[in-house]
């Protein structure tokens, strides 16, 4: 809980200072290997998310979670399941603070599911493969 809200209150300051942070990488960001989750940040995600012409889920995580830890796994086999029908990506809430607070993450793991550019679907926490891949499944109709 106090973790959280210092992240929070760090985040407030970053945005009113409106500055990125130092670690974030510029441009694109690097393209994912095939089966491999997209590494998202904020200066790709509207490329690689909103313009996307596959449904996207977005796992919004960090390095620090346990829960998210858990989750990679998960997340990375659906990155293989879904392969040339869906995007799956991974954004790092830490170094993303602007993508991050935009669509009112507050606790990581959180998974944003998009469709023609557009949030279709959330789940806060840690859920299971089944889960996940049905709500890609429903973005998928």
């Amino acid at each position: 809980m106090i973790r959280s809200r210092l992240w929070l209150a760090g985040l407030a300051l970053l945005l009113a200072a409106g500055c990125r942070s130092a670690t974030t990488p510029p441009g694109p960001g690097p393209a994912a290997m095939p089966g491999e989750p997209v590494t998202l940040n904020d200066q790709n995600f509207d490329q690689l998310v909103l313009e996307s012409d596959k449904p996207v889920l977005v796992d919004f995580t960090a390095t620090w979670c346990p829960p998210c830890k858990e989750m990679e796994p998960i997340v990375a086999q659906l990155a293989v399941d879904y392969e040339g029908r869906a995007v799956v990506g991974k954004l790092d809430v830490d170094q993303n603070g602007a993508t991050s607070a935009e669509y009112n993450v507050t606790a990581v793991p959180t998974f944003l599911v998009f469709k023609g550019g557009v949030k279709v679907d959330r789940v806060d926490g840690a859920t299971d493969k089944r889960d996940l891949a049905a709500r890609i499944d429903a973005a998928l109709e």
